[in-house]
């Protein structure tokens, strides 16, 4: 089982990389608005306070005093803290791209929108929030045509691939995303691929559009603590997505652009940098369509030393607000037991049943995994407490028997 002892030096290790950065002698400090010159919009003033700070051992990215707003994604060097000071940091209009990620893909020329030819490691960012602080999408999206489709349409959701997340990073090492608001996510709002050693906390998500994760955690994610989540999301709160990395991946003929643009890196390592490990995600005060928390686990990777806790659902759901699954049915490459070690407490749900037939729960385990508890597990609507499909495997603590459904369906 995971310690409490490997969540808080996790944690703390978040924290103090931060700390390094803004308080070492070679940190230099340089706010956007002081470059922001006459006939320059507000990425080339970006542009060139990256500019200047290109050799500093670290830099601290200061945004205040105005709204920013971007025609394309802030490309963040290692060693960086983005402090965002009681302002909104929004786009241009059919802007089609991330708002904040790494500058370590090497994009390809020819296809830009798709996989990237190299993934360099990336180290120590931070985006912090002071105040009333704000990421948001533009207010109007791009339109592009679809060739499957036969129209142009709304470049959202995951059709449109990796440039509709908002904050989006890969093979970071040490992170902190803090105190700040994301709304007009036009896909994930946080995503994460091959990123280790992080402290996700205190975000309010407001999204309403497909796909409209929170925080998206693919391959590879470990020593990461996720805590004080608030807000409305349009699909998963939280997913810890272990979905098949193969490339050339095998797309429907829906996606134009892939969600996972570093497969290639991917594929060039072991088999277990597509694990997920010591990971802890608690206190989620959230509302949203489908679920608070999902461990998404096909295709052989593992998901190990897990703790979820204090999670309550602000809204009615029909939805399970806690799921452990493949996603695409039971079969898609799950090994039993590639889901373990794992503990879920204090789950809260006001889940409702889905139609005539479809049976909805706080929890739901829909796989067979190994040593898992489950504790102290509630629904208050006319869903049921937990539905536990494959028993073997599940430690019950405190769990009455009239809790415990066997099946999705009634």
């Amino acid at each position: 089982m995971i310690s409490k002892k490997s969540c808080i030096l996790s944690m703390i290790a978040a924290i103090c990389i931060g700390s390094a950065n803004t308080a070492s002698a070679g940190n230099m400090e340089v706010n956007v608005g002081d470059y922001l010159k006459p006939g320059m919009n507000d990425s080339q003033a970006v542009d060139a306070a990256l500019y200047v700070s290109r050799n500093a051992e670290s830099r601290t990215l200061i945004f205040k005093g105005k709204t920013f707003i971007l025609t394309k994604a802030v490309e963040l060097p290692s060693n960086t803290t983005v402090i965002i000071d009681n302002c909104t940091i929004t786009q241009a209009d059919c802007t089609f791209d991330n708002i904040f990620r790494g500058n370590n893909y090497v994009i390809d020329p020819e296809n830009p929108f798709d996989y990237v030819l190299e993934v360099k490691p990336l180290k120590n960012i931070r985006i912090i929030g002071k105040g009333n602080a704000v990421i948001s999408g533009c207010d109007h999206n791009r339109k592009i045509y679809h060739p499957f489709f036969k129209e142009k349409q709304l470049a959202v959701g995951d059709y449109y691939g990796w440039r509709t997340h908002l904050l989006h990073f890969a093979d970071l090492d040490g992170f902190e995303f803090a105190n700040f608001k994301i709304e007009k996510s036009r896909g994930w709002a946080i995503v994460l691929g091959m990123s280790k050693n992080g402290y996700i906390h205190d975000i309010e998500f407001d999204t309403h559009v497909k796909n409209g994760d929170g925080i998206n955690l693919r391959h590879g994610a470990a020593h990461i603590l996720m805590e004080n989540i608030t807000g409305f999301t349009s699909d998963d709160t939280i997913a810890l997505n272990g979905t098949p990395g193969k490339f050339p991946a095998t797309r429907k003929p829906h996606n134009l652009y892939t969600g996972n643009p570093w497969l290639k890196e991917l594929l060039k390592r072991s088999d277990d940098s597509r694990n997920f490990h010591h990971i802890e995600i608690r206190n989620l005060k959230v509302a949203g369509t489908y679920h608070a928390i999902i461990m998404l686990c096909t295709g052989g990777a593992k998901m190990h030393d897990i703790k979820i806790s204090d999670i309550t659902d602000t809204g009615k759901r029909n939805c399970h607000l806690v799921d452990l699954y493949t996603g695409y049915g039971y079969g898609s490459g799950y090994n039993p037991g590639d889901i373990h070690d794992v503990e879920i407490s204090n789950i809260n749900g006001n889940s409702d049943c889905r139609g005539e037939n479809e049976v909805k729960a706080a929890l739901t385990i829909q796989l067979p995994v190994k040593n898992v508890s489950i504790s102290n597990i509630t629904n208050t609507g006319n869903g049921k407490d937990c539905i536990l499909t494959h028993p073997e495997g599940v430690i019950l603590v405190d769990i009455k028997p009239e809790q415990i459904y066997n099946k999705l369906t009634k």
